[in-house]
């Protein structure tokens, strides 16, 4: 959906934020009224916690929608992985009664979307297998944003080995040792250990 031209169309005021690599921004308000879609991009999704603990909740792309959270104990921060566009706009105007019944199918559609990727970073997070974990995000990552070249699945963004860690709530030494114990898994060494492709050809299920 042309996001830009739909507020257009229904004369709903909006904001757009463009977001480098590894910005954020902070979805939060007095009113909990906010609601950011991802226009392009790709962003890992926070919950923070006032006690100073955080939560990921999933990493999501265009068409995502978040809705911030009705509580004053914690607040979802957006993460850019790669440059991204975000929309912000309040909940009031979304769901007015002047928008057209098929928009608000629409937009219902997307809401299920980015219901179904937070279920799928529970599933994943619950794996009791530390190993288990770190492949299928990896596996989930590469399937969702990756593009095939000949054997090789390869993504546009920086999954870095502390991104996965945080991802896993585990050390980055160990989401590194693990890695390094999967032979389809490329590690590029530098500054930043990062995850560029996975080679299908020594894939094998764990």
């Amino acid at each position: 959906m042309n996001w830009i031209m739909f507020f257009s169309i229904n004369t709903i005021p909006y904001r757009i934020y463009k977001l480098k690599e590894e910005d954020s921004i902070v979805l939060k308000s007095k009113s909990n009224n906010n609601i950011a879609i991802i226009l392009e991009g790709i962003i890992l999704l926070v919950k923070n916690f006032h006690n100073k603990e955080s939560l990921p909740i999933a990493v999501l792309g265009g068409n995502h929608i978040i809705e911030q959270t009705k509580t004053n104990r914690s607040y979802y921060q957006i993460i850019a992985l790669k440059e991204t566009y975000i929309i912000i706009t309040t909940k009031s105007f979304l769901y007015s009664n002047k928008i057209k019944k098929h928009y608000l199918i629409c937009i219902l559609d997307y809401y299920r979307k980015t219901l179904t990727e937070y279920e799928k970073t529970i599933e994943i997070i619950n794996q009791k297998n530390i190993k288990k974990r770190i492949v299928l995000l990896m596996l989930s990552l590469f399937l969702k944003f990756g593009v095939f070249n000949k054997s090789k699945l390869t993504i546009s963004f920086t999954a870095s080995t502390k991104f996965i860690a945080k991802m896993i709530g585990t050390k980055e030494s160990t989401v590194i040792k693990i890695l390094k114990s999967v032979d389809y898994i490329n590690i590029e060494k530098g500054k930043k250990k990062q995850i560029y492709f996975i080679n299908t050809k020594n894939f094998k299920l764990i």
